[in-house]
Protein backbone atom coordinates (compact mmCIF):
# COMPACT_ATOMS: atom_id res chain seq x y z
CA UNK A 1 0.00 0.00 0.00
CA UNK A 2 1.47 3.16 -0.68
CA UNK A 3 2.36 5.29 2.15
CA UNK A 4 0.29 7.98 1.36
CA UNK A 5 -2.57 6.32 1.40
CA UNK A 6 -2.10 4.88 4.74
CA UNK A 7 -0.93 8.30 5.95
CA UNK A 8 -4.95 9.68 5.06
CA UNK A 9 -6.46 6.03 6.88
CA UNK A 10 -4.83 7.24 10.03
CA UNK A 11 -5.98 10.75 9.83
CA UNK A 12 -9.74 9.33 8.85
CA UNK A 13 -9.45 7.24 11.71
CA UNK A 14 -7.95 10.30 14.18
CA UNK A 15 -10.81 12.48 13.37
CA UNK A 16 -13.97 9.96 14.32
CA UNK A 17 -12.00 9.10 17.50
CA UNK A 18 -11.73 12.85 17.98
CA UNK A 19 -15.43 13.23 17.63
CA UNK A 20 -16.92 10.60 19.81
CA UNK A 21 -14.64 11.87 22.27
CA UNK A 22 -15.95 15.68 21.80
CA UNK A 23 -19.22 14.12 21.80
CA UNK A 24 -18.87 12.30 24.75
CA UNK A 25 -16.68 14.69 27.13
CA UNK A 26 -17.82 18.00 25.25
CA UNK A 27 -21.62 18.11 24.92
CA UNK A 28 -21.95 21.70 24.94
CA UNK A 29 -20.00 22.21 21.74
CA UNK A 30 -22.92 21.09 20.29
CA UNK A 31 -25.13 24.05 20.93
CA UNK A 32 -22.30 26.49 19.97
CA UNK A 33 -24.48 27.02 16.92
CA UNK A 34 -27.29 27.89 19.07
CA UNK A 35 -28.94 31.28 18.22
CA UNK A 36 -32.63 30.98 19.82
CA UNK A 37 -33.18 32.03 22.67
CA UNK A 38 -35.33 30.29 25.49
CA UNK A 39 -38.48 29.37 25.55
CA UNK A 40 -41.15 31.21 28.12
CA UNK A 41 -44.56 29.74 28.32
CA UNK A 42 -47.37 29.13 30.72
CA UNK A 43 -46.54 31.83 33.13
CA UNK A 44 -48.68 32.19 36.09
CA UNK A 45 -49.44 34.01 39.14
CA UNK A 46 -51.56 33.19 42.33
CA UNK A 47 -53.34 34.68 43.48
CA UNK A 48 -54.98 36.34 40.41
CA UNK A 49 -56.54 39.01 42.94
CA UNK A 50 -53.82 39.73 45.87
CA UNK A 51 -54.68 42.05 48.77
CA UNK A 52 -51.85 43.92 50.63
CA UNK A 53 -51.18 40.11 52.81
CA UNK A 54 -50.37 38.31 49.98
CA UNK A 55 -47.43 36.48 49.14
CA UNK A 56 -48.02 36.41 45.28
CA UNK A 57 -46.76 33.16 43.43
CA UNK A 58 -45.58 33.11 39.90
CA UNK A 59 -44.88 30.01 37.71
CA UNK A 60 -43.43 29.56 34.12
CA UNK A 61 -42.19 27.22 31.79
CA UNK A 62 -38.45 27.75 30.48
CA UNK A 63 -36.89 25.27 28.02
CA UNK A 64 -33.81 25.89 25.72
CA UNK A 65 -32.75 23.04 23.66
CA UNK A 66 -28.67 24.22 24.42
CA UNK A 67 -30.02 24.30 28.42
CA UNK A 68 -30.77 26.82 30.92
CA UNK A 69 -28.32 28.81 32.89
CA UNK A 70 -30.77 31.57 34.74
CA UNK A 71 -34.45 32.58 35.11
CA UNK A 72 -34.96 35.50 36.73
CA UNK A 73 -37.90 37.50 37.82
CA UNK A 74 -38.50 41.07 37.44
CA UNK A 75 -41.13 43.47 39.10
CA UNK A 76 -41.69 46.98 39.47
CA UNK A 77 -43.50 49.19 41.26
CA UNK A 78 -43.74 52.83 40.52
CA UNK A 79 -40.37 53.85 39.13
CA UNK A 80 -38.06 51.50 41.07
CA UNK A 81 -37.73 48.21 39.52
CA UNK A 82 -36.06 44.43 41.21
CA UNK A 83 -35.05 41.36 39.96
CA UNK A 84 -34.71 37.90 42.14
CA UNK A 85 -33.76 34.39 40.51
CA UNK A 86 -36.24 31.46 40.28
CA UNK A 87 -35.51 28.50 41.04
CA UNK A 88 -37.07 24.81 39.27
CA UNK A 89 -35.98 21.55 37.37
CA UNK A 90 -37.64 19.44 34.57
CA UNK A 91 -38.92 23.10 32.82
CA UNK A 92 -40.80 24.71 35.82
CA UNK A 93 -39.44 27.47 37.09
CA UNK A 94 -41.49 29.17 40.98
CA UNK A 95 -40.69 32.46 42.13
CA UNK A 96 -42.58 34.63 44.67
CA UNK A 97 -43.10 38.43 45.29
CA UNK A 98 -44.29 40.69 47.57
CA UNK A 99 -46.62 41.18 49.90
CA UNK A 100 -47.42 44.80 48.35
CA UNK A 101 -49.40 48.27 49.73
CA UNK A 102 -51.89 48.81 47.35
CA UNK A 103 -51.37 50.10 43.81
CA UNK A 104 -50.00 48.09 40.69
CA UNK A 105 -47.34 46.35 40.09
CA UNK A 106 -45.69 45.02 36.72
CA UNK A 107 -43.65 41.88 36.42
CA UNK A 108 -41.62 39.99 33.69
CA UNK A 109 -39.93 37.09 33.54
CA UNK A 110 -36.41 36.72 31.94
CA UNK A 111 -34.13 33.59 31.10
CA UNK A 112 -30.79 32.93 29.50
CA UNK A 113 -29.62 29.36 27.93
CA UNK A 114 -26.02 28.53 28.27
CA UNK A 115 -24.60 30.08 24.69
CA UNK A 116 -25.86 33.46 26.35
CA UNK A 117 -29.08 33.66 24.31
CA UNK A 118 -31.69 35.58 26.49
CA UNK A 119 -35.10 35.87 25.84
CA UNK A 120 -37.82 37.66 27.95
CA UNK A 121 -42.08 36.76 28.80
CA UNK A 122 -45.10 39.90 28.14
CA UNK A 123 -44.97 42.09 30.93
CA UNK A 124 -47.92 41.17 33.49
CA UNK A 125 -49.92 43.72 35.20
CA UNK A 126 -51.43 42.76 38.92
CA UNK A 127 -53.69 45.17 41.14
CA UNK A 128 -53.21 45.01 44.61
CA UNK A 129 -56.09 45.68 46.30
CA UNK A 130 -56.68 46.84 49.87
CA UNK A 131 -59.39 48.44 50.07
CA UNK A 132 -62.75 46.71 51.21
CA UNK A 133 -66.21 47.06 49.37
CA UNK A 134 -68.57 49.56 50.61
CA UNK A 135 -72.08 48.54 51.53
CA UNK A 136 -75.02 50.03 52.63
CA UNK A 137 -78.10 48.12 53.43
CA UNK A 138 -81.11 50.42 52.01
CA UNK A 139 -84.18 47.93 53.26
CA UNK A 140 -85.54 46.73 55.56
CA UNK A 141 -83.23 49.26 57.90
CA UNK A 142 -85.54 49.77 60.93
CA UNK A 143 -88.94 50.53 62.01
CA UNK A 144 -90.71 48.26 59.39
CA UNK A 145 -93.08 45.98 60.03
CA UNK A 146 -93.21 43.21 57.70
CA UNK A 147 -94.86 40.06 56.76
CA UNK A 148 -94.19 36.90 54.16
CA UNK A 149 -91.64 37.81 51.36
CA UNK A 150 -89.85 40.90 52.10
CA UNK A 151 -87.14 42.45 49.56
CA UNK A 152 -83.88 43.17 50.96
CA UNK A 153 -82.19 46.18 49.01
CA UNK A 154 -78.78 46.87 49.08
CA UNK A 155 -76.07 49.09 47.25
CA UNK A 156 -72.57 47.53 47.26
CA UNK A 157 -68.98 49.51 45.61
CA UNK A 158 -65.63 47.84 45.18
CA UNK A 159 -62.70 50.17 43.68
CA UNK A 160 -61.62 47.58 41.34
CA UNK A 161 -64.09 44.44 41.95
CA UNK A 162 -67.22 45.60 40.09
CA UNK A 163 -69.02 42.95 41.24
CA UNK A 164 -67.81 41.19 44.61
CA UNK A 165 -69.92 38.22 46.39
CA UNK A 166 -72.55 38.84 48.51
CA UNK A 167 -74.00 37.36 51.57
CA UNK A 168 -76.84 38.09 53.17
CA UNK A 169 -77.60 37.48 57.16
CA UNK A 170 -80.32 38.28 59.44
CA UNK A 171 -80.35 38.44 63.30
CA UNK A 172 -83.76 37.88 65.31
CA UNK A 173 -82.56 39.02 68.51
CA UNK A 174 -80.77 42.12 67.47
CA UNK A 175 -77.41 40.79 66.37
CA UNK A 176 -76.76 38.87 69.27
CA UNK A 177 -77.27 35.64 66.53
CA UNK A 178 -76.74 35.55 63.09
CA UNK A 179 -78.13 33.03 60.58
CA UNK A 180 -77.12 32.85 56.52
CA UNK A 181 -80.04 33.66 54.44
CA UNK A 182 -78.45 33.20 50.85
CA UNK A 183 -74.92 33.84 49.09
CA UNK A 184 -75.64 36.37 45.74
CA UNK A 185 -74.44 37.63 42.59
CA UNK A 186 -72.73 41.17 43.58
CA UNK A 187 -74.40 41.97 40.55
CA UNK A 188 -77.74 42.03 42.19
CA UNK A 189 -78.99 44.37 44.57
CA UNK A 190 -82.24 43.20 45.95
CA UNK A 191 -83.23 39.74 47.11
CA UNK A 192 -87.05 38.65 47.61
CA UNK A 193 -86.54 36.71 51.27
CA UNK A 194 -89.27 34.22 52.35
CA UNK A 195 -90.00 35.02 55.61
CA UNK A 196 -93.58 33.37 56.19
CA UNK A 197 -91.78 30.72 58.37
CA UNK A 198 -89.92 32.87 60.50
CA UNK A 199 -91.27 33.33 63.70
CA UNK A 200 -92.58 36.54 65.06
CA UNK A 201 -90.74 39.57 66.53
CA UNK A 202 -89.93 42.91 66.58
CA UNK A 203 -85.91 42.47 66.78
CA UNK A 204 -85.08 41.31 63.65
CA UNK A 205 -82.32 42.75 61.23
CA UNK A 206 -80.46 42.21 58.10
CA UNK A 207 -77.06 42.34 57.52
CA UNK A 208 -75.62 42.52 53.93
CA UNK A 209 -71.21 41.39 53.59
CA UNK A 210 -69.70 41.84 50.60
CA UNK A 211 -66.01 40.39 49.70
CA UNK A 212 -64.26 41.80 46.37
CA UNK A 213 -61.90 39.33 44.59
CA UNK A 214 -58.70 39.87 47.00
CA UNK A 215 -60.82 38.55 49.65
CA UNK A 216 -61.69 42.12 51.32
CA UNK A 217 -64.64 42.14 53.08
CA UNK A 218 -67.32 45.31 54.01
CA UNK A 219 -70.35 45.43 55.66
CA UNK A 220 -73.63 47.38 56.29
CA UNK A 221 -76.34 46.29 59.09
CA UNK A 222 -80.23 47.55 59.51
CA UNK A 223 -79.55 50.91 61.16
CA UNK A 224 -82.48 49.74 63.80
CA UNK A 225 -84.89 46.54 64.51
CA UNK A 226 -87.62 46.29 62.04
CA UNK A 227 -90.51 44.01 62.87
CA UNK A 228 -92.20 40.46 61.78
CA UNK A 229 -95.64 39.56 61.83
CA UNK A 230 -96.83 36.63 60.00
CA UNK A 231 -100.41 36.05 61.65
CA UNK A 232 -103.37 37.69 60.53
CA UNK A 233 -105.23 39.61 63.06
CA UNK A 234 -109.04 37.94 64.35
CA UNK A 235 -111.98 40.53 64.07
CA UNK A 236 -115.54 39.31 65.85
CA UNK A 237 -118.89 40.88 65.66
CA UNK A 238 -121.30 41.57 68.18
CA UNK A 239 -125.27 42.17 67.49
CA UNK A 240 -127.34 45.01 69.82
CA UNK A 241 -131.04 44.41 69.07
CA UNK A 242 -134.04 43.30 70.48
CA UNK A 243 -134.90 39.93 69.41
CA UNK A 244 -138.27 38.18 68.64
CA UNK A 245 -139.51 35.17 67.68
CA UNK A 246 -137.43 32.36 65.24
CA UNK A 247 -134.35 34.39 65.99
CA UNK A 248 -136.00 38.04 64.10
CA UNK A 249 -135.25 41.18 65.10
CA UNK A 250 -137.92 43.21 66.31
CA UNK A 251 -135.64 46.59 66.72
CA UNK A 252 -132.80 48.20 64.46
CA UNK A 253 -129.72 46.24 64.89
CA UNK A 254 -126.75 47.60 65.59
CA UNK A 255 -123.39 45.91 64.39
CA UNK A 256 -120.03 46.35 66.45
CA UNK A 257 -116.95 44.96 64.75
CA UNK A 258 -113.68 44.31 67.30
CA UNK A 259 -110.23 43.71 65.65
CA UNK A 260 -107.13 42.45 67.18
CA UNK A 261 -103.97 41.99 66.43
CA UNK A 262 -101.15 40.16 68.35
CA UNK A 263 -98.21 42.13 67.35
CA UNK A 264 -98.30 44.89 64.64
CA UNK A 265 -101.90 46.26 65.37
CA UNK A 266 -104.73 46.71 63.14
CA UNK A 267 -104.40 48.83 59.78
CA UNK A 268 -107.82 48.98 59.09
CA UNK A 269 -111.22 46.55 58.89
CA UNK A 270 -113.34 46.81 55.88
CA UNK A 271 -117.02 45.59 55.65
CA UNK A 272 -120.21 45.48 53.51
CA UNK A 273 -123.73 44.80 53.57
CA UNK A 274 -125.54 42.42 51.29
CA UNK A 275 -122.65 42.18 48.63
CA UNK A 276 -122.20 45.90 48.20
CA UNK A 277 -119.21 47.84 48.32
CA UNK A 278 -116.95 47.95 51.12
CA UNK A 279 -116.87 50.60 53.50
CA UNK A 280 -113.95 51.49 56.02
CA UNK A 281 -115.23 50.58 59.68
CA UNK A 282 -114.60 53.29 62.15
CA UNK A 283 -117.36 53.35 64.47
CA UNK A 284 -120.70 50.80 65.11
CA UNK A 285 -123.00 50.96 62.48
CA UNK A 286 -126.88 50.73 62.47
CA UNK A 287 -129.56 48.79 60.51
CA UNK A 288 -132.81 49.28 60.62
CA UNK A 289 -134.82 48.61 58.15
CA UNK A 290 -136.91 45.05 57.80
CA UNK A 291 -134.92 42.80 55.66
CA UNK A 292 -132.72 39.70 55.43
CA UNK A 293 -129.26 41.17 56.03
CA UNK A 294 -125.50 39.45 55.14
CA UNK A 295 -122.87 41.62 56.73
CA UNK A 296 -119.04 40.40 55.27
CA UNK A 297 -116.11 41.67 57.20
CA UNK A 298 -112.35 41.17 57.77
CA UNK A 299 -108.99 42.88 59.33
CA UNK A 300 -105.63 44.00 57.34
CA UNK A 301 -102.53 44.16 60.27
CA UNK A 302 -100.02 46.89 60.02
CA UNK A 303 -97.80 43.80 58.50
CA UNK A 304 -100.11 44.02 55.59
CA UNK A 305 -101.62 40.21 57.08
CA UNK A 306 -105.27 40.04 55.38
CA UNK A 307 -108.02 38.03 57.31
CA UNK A 308 -110.47 35.68 55.72
CA UNK A 309 -113.70 37.12 54.69
CA UNK A 310 -116.38 36.45 57.65
CA UNK A 311 -120.33 36.73 57.20
CA UNK A 312 -122.74 37.30 59.68
CA UNK A 313 -126.62 37.18 58.74
CA UNK A 314 -129.31 37.86 60.55
CA UNK A 315 -133.20 39.23 59.85
CA UNK A 316 -134.83 42.41 61.48
CA UNK A 317 -138.84 42.49 60.83
CA UNK A 318 -139.91 45.96 62.70
CA UNK A 319 -143.39 45.61 60.88
CA UNK A 320 -147.08 44.36 61.58
CA UNK A 321 -148.38 42.19 59.37
CA UNK A 322 -151.47 43.77 57.53
CA UNK A 323 -155.20 42.79 58.16
CA UNK A 324 -158.11 43.17 57.24
CA UNK A 325 -161.89 41.51 58.04
CA UNK A 326 -163.75 40.48 54.78
CA UNK A 327 -166.32 38.82 56.25
CA UNK A 328 -168.55 40.51 58.40
CA UNK A 329 -168.51 43.86 56.93
CA UNK A 330 -169.00 46.62 58.43
CA UNK A 331 -172.86 48.32 57.74
CA UNK A 332 -174.23 45.31 56.82
CA UNK A 333 -177.24 42.34 57.44
CA UNK A 334 -176.01 38.76 57.42
CA UNK A 335 -178.45 35.78 57.71
CA UNK A 336 -177.24 32.54 58.28
CA UNK A 337 -173.99 33.61 56.59
CA UNK A 338 -175.13 35.31 53.76
CA UNK A 339 -174.92 39.10 53.37
CA UNK A 340 -178.34 40.43 52.72
CA UNK A 341 -178.28 44.16 52.60
CA UNK A 342 -176.02 46.95 53.11
CA UNK A 343 -177.54 49.14 56.12
CA UNK A 344 -177.48 52.72 56.20
CA UNK A 345 -176.11 52.81 59.43
CA UNK A 346 -172.73 51.83 60.72
CA UNK A 347 -173.94 48.75 62.20
CA UNK A 348 -173.50 44.98 61.60
CA UNK A 349 -176.30 42.65 62.20
CA UNK A 350 -175.63 39.04 62.34
CA UNK A 351 -178.50 36.57 62.45
CA UNK A 352 -177.33 33.04 62.70
CA UNK A 353 -174.14 31.56 62.24
CA UNK A 354 -171.43 33.12 60.39
CA UNK A 355 -168.19 32.73 59.04
CA UNK A 356 -165.25 35.14 60.13
CA UNK A 357 -162.84 35.27 56.96
CA UNK A 358 -159.58 37.57 57.23
CA UNK A 359 -157.23 38.15 54.89
CA UNK A 360 -153.67 38.37 56.96
CA UNK A 361 -150.17 39.33 54.77
CA UNK A 362 -146.96 40.49 55.77
CA UNK A 363 -143.99 41.84 53.32
CA UNK A 364 -141.08 40.56 54.97
CA UNK A 365 -141.85 37.59 57.12
CA UNK A 366 -144.71 35.09 57.03
CA UNK A 367 -148.04 34.95 59.00
CA UNK A 368 -147.66 32.65 61.17
CA UNK A 369 -151.16 32.41 63.10
CA UNK A 370 -154.65 34.07 63.08
CA UNK A 371 -156.25 34.38 66.96
CA UNK A 372 -160.25 35.03 66.37
CA UNK A 373 -161.61 36.65 70.04
CA UNK A 374 -165.00 37.94 71.06
CA UNK A 375 -165.42 40.50 73.37
CA UNK A 376 -161.04 39.86 74.57
CA UNK A 377 -161.53 36.00 75.07
CA UNK A 378 -159.81 33.62 72.57
CA UNK A 379 -162.42 32.07 70.65
CA UNK A 380 -160.35 30.17 67.83
CA UNK A 381 -156.90 29.63 66.11
CA UNK A 382 -155.47 28.78 63.19
CA UNK A 383 -151.88 28.96 61.13
CA UNK A 384 -153.52 27.83 57.61
CA UNK A 385 -154.69 29.74 55.00
CA UNK A 386 -157.24 30.48 54.23
CA UNK A 387 -157.74 32.11 57.82
CA UNK A 388 -161.50 31.36 58.68
CA UNK A 389 -163.44 30.41 61.57
CA UNK A 390 -167.21 29.75 61.78
CA UNK A 391 -168.47 31.73 64.74
CA UNK A 392 -171.67 29.37 65.95
CA UNK A 393 -171.98 29.50 69.76
CA UNK A 394 -175.55 30.75 70.93
CA UNK A 395 -174.41 34.66 70.79
CA UNK A 396 -177.05 37.50 71.83
CA UNK A 397 -176.83 41.29 71.87
CA UNK A 398 -173.75 43.70 71.09
CA UNK A 399 -170.56 42.36 70.87
CA UNK A 400 -166.83 42.94 69.71
CA UNK A 401 -165.28 40.53 67.28
CA UNK A 402 -161.32 41.20 67.38
CA UNK A 403 -158.90 39.17 64.84
CA UNK A 404 -154.86 39.30 65.43
CA UNK A 405 -152.72 38.27 62.75
CA UNK A 406 -148.97 37.41 64.42
CA UNK A 407 -145.99 37.36 61.92
CA UNK A 408 -142.60 35.28 62.56
CA UNK A 409 -140.59 37.74 64.31
CA UNK A 410 -143.86 37.76 66.71
CA UNK A 411 -145.16 41.39 65.44
CA UNK A 412 -149.11 41.03 65.72
CA UNK A 413 -151.56 43.99 64.41
CA UNK A 414 -155.50 43.73 64.71
CA UNK A 415 -158.57 44.25 63.54
CA UNK A 416 -162.16 44.89 65.57
CA UNK A 417 -165.67 44.89 64.60
CA UNK A 418 -168.93 45.75 66.92
CA UNK A 419 -171.94 43.65 65.86
CA UNK A 420 -175.19 43.18 66.82
CA UNK A 421 -175.46 39.33 66.77
CA UNK A 422 -178.79 36.86 67.71
CA UNK A 423 -177.60 33.49 67.26
CA UNK A 424 -180.17 31.12 69.46
CA UNK A 425 -178.52 28.03 69.11
CA UNK A 426 -175.18 26.56 67.86
CA UNK A 427 -175.04 24.43 65.01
Amino acid sequence: MPVKNKKNMRYAIFMVILFVISTIYFPFSMGLDDTTPPSITSVNYNPRYPSVSDTIYVSARVTDESGISWVKLTWCVGESCYSNDMSGSGGLYIGNIGPFSEGQIKFQILARDTVGNTGQSPEYTINIDGTEPVVRVLSPNGGETLSGTITISWNAYDNLDGSPSIRLSYSPDTGATWQQIQQVSGSNEEYLWNATLLPEGTDYLIRVEATDNAGNKGSDRSDSPFLIDNTPPQTNHYLEGEIGNNDWYISPVQITLQANDNLSGIQSTQYRINNGSMNQYTNPFTIESSGEYMVQYFSIDNAGNEESLHTVTFRINREKPSITMDSPEVGSLYVRGRKIVSLPINMTIILGNIDVEITATDDTSSVTRVEFYVDDELAYSTSEYPYEWLWAESTYFFHVLKATAYNESGNSESVELRVLIFNISAS
